[in-house]
């Protein structure tokens, strides 16, 4: 989840929901963690566009098909 690719963020969320991960606590954690590097890297609003690209990586995997 620490690459900036948000297909591999996206696969890397679709296969652990194959694996019987929540969806909701990867984004919690991933959300979490994200903004607090951000925050203490950045300082500034990259925290922000940092969570959308996650947020775009959870629409992204839905897309993924379960086979892979």
């Amino acid at each position: 989840m620490r690459s900036s690719d948000q297909f591999l963020q996206a696969k890397a969320v679709s296969q652990m929901q194959k694996n019987g991960a929540f969806l909701s606590g990867v984004i919690d954690v991933a959300v979490k963690q994200a903004f607090h590097h951000s925050e203490m890297a950045h300082r500034d609003f990259q925290a922000i566009y940092e969570i959308l690209a996650i947020c775009d990586s959870i629409k992204l995997s839905e897309t993924f098909d379960s086979r892979e």
